[in-house]
């Protein structure tokens, strides 16, 4: 506990305060690369009225994996992911399923400029080898994969990435298709515990 307030001190005081290592605006929106309480870094964009994380502002690493562990498989092929953000759910997600191929679509061309800079993810480790990164500012190539979803393929949702669609119609279908999916594996989780519970 003594480390962590020390390291809390250093760090506001090499920020002046605020705890922010680097800024940029991009399409109208602030983006904002910030430290958290465990040192590492998380990504926060303001939107006019709103304020939110990409990550946790706490620990990245422990949210990453919460994320992983939910959705790892060894018989999905393929993850499509929308949403990249610093790339932790990414990297617990190469690191739980290695041999998976993982797709992951970006729109903003900030959040990949930070991502390369201060993210989880070194590109040319062999842990990555199947990992294809996508920045798709109109929507286009994520819509058409979202089209073509086969069997072996999972779509996953970087959650706190939806906040950061500004094309409202197609958040929705993300959402609606995502929350679809959650629902079948939920009841699918319910069915089967019931079932072996009967037997």
């Amino acid at each position: 506990a003594r480390l962590v307030k020390l390291q809390t001190s250093l760090i506001m005081r090499i920020t002046e305060g605020t705890g922010v290592v680097a800024d940029c605006e991009y399409e109208g929106q602030k983006y904002f690369v910030e430290y958290t309480s465990v040192g590492s870094y998380t990504l926060r964009i303001e939107q006019e009225d709103k304020s939110f994380y990409l990550h946790s502002n706490h620990d990245p690493f422990e949210e990453a994996l919460n994320f992983a562990k939910e959705y790892a498989d060894t018989e999905i092929d393929t993850y499509v992911v929308y949403g990249f953000g610093l790339g932790y759910h990414i990297q617990a997600l190469a690191l739980m399923c290695p041999e998976a191929k993982i797709v992951v679509y970006e729109r903003s061309e900030a959040v990949l400029e930070f991502a390369n800079e201060y993210g989880a993810i070194d590109t040319s480790l062999p842990l990555y080898k199947n990992l294809e990164i996508i920045l798709d500012p109109e929507y286009e190539q994520v819509r058409e994969r979202i089209k073509s979803i086969t069997a072996g393929t999972v779509l996953l949702v970087h959650y706190p990435s939806l906040k950061n669609i500004d094309d409202d119609m197609v958040r929705r279908k993300i959402e609606e298709y995502f929350v679809s999916i959650s629902s079948i594996k939920n009841q699918r989780k319910y069915l089967d515990a019931n079932f072996r519970k009967n037997i």
